[in-house]
């Protein structure tokens, strides 16, 4: 047996090395561990689940319709836009429900689009109206179309746009917090942008109605049958 203190061999079944007198018994075997108990004091590390974050939460969502928007945005457009409904950019995308009649839009046609610096929605939309109504001269006699065409042109376009001018507002307010969220990601900064350039214009509103009454009789001047002029 060798000894751990000095190496040397002594004889087999001696207590106490021959040379230093070290103790040759083995050292006291340690309990086996209970694995039952071991198991009740550890326990694996559990992995904590982070909350996911979307760049589309609705206070920011709330938030930039807000402050693009104006004052109207929570006496008005929140309501008819959402109905109750959790306001998202996703929800406003897919909204399947009637957003109202806006009587402003119904009475004050193109003017109310450019109070909204909505300025290519009233550009298309006159020009649209202007080209049906110049179809409808040529394919109407004269007599016929001043009975119905003066009623087609006046009233039916302004209900319709009373109709779909919550929509279209709608749609352009969500094109312009795309495009202001992908060139910034600080919501103060955002909605400070979005409220320099959002809001109403009364400026614009009588410029772009002008201008459209420009296009328009432009339009009839050169397109309309020779009767009508």
């Amino acid at each position: 047996m060798l000894c751990n203190q000095c190496g040397h061999k002594n004889i087999d079944r001696t207590s106490l090395c021959a040379v230093c007198g070290q103790s040759l018994a083995p050292p006291p075997s340690l309990p086996a561990m209970n694995n039952s108990n071991h198991d009740s004091y550890y326990a694996p590390p559990k992995t904590l689940s982070m909350p996911s974050v979307t760049s589309d939460a609705t206070s920011d969502t709330d938030a930039f319709l807000s402050a693009y928007v104006g004052d109207r945005y929570q006496s008005y457009y929140r309501d008819n836009w959402f109905k109750g409904n959790p306001i998202s950019l996703k929800s406003a995308e897919e909204a399947s429900h009637t957003l109202g009649f806006n009587i402003a839009a119904f009475f004050l046609g193109i003017f109310w689009l450019c109070y909204r610096k909505m300025y290519r929605v009233a550009f298309i939309y006159m020009g649209a109206i202007t080209v049906l109504d110049l179809i409808v001269m040529h394919v109407l006699s004269m007599d016929t179309y001043e009975k119905v065409g003066n009623i087609t042109f006046m009233i039916a376009p302004a209900i319709m746009l009373g109709i779909l001018a919550n929509r279209f507002y709608l749609q352009h307010c969500i094109k312009q917090i795309k495009q202001k969220t992908s060139t910034a990601s600080d919501t103060g900064v955002i909605c400070q942008q979005l409220s320099s350039e959002g809001g109403t214009t009364w400026l614009g509103a009588f410029g772009g109605t002008i201008l459209a009454i420009i296009m328009v009789g432009v339009m009839y001047y050169l397109f309309a049958p020779s009767w009508f002029m």
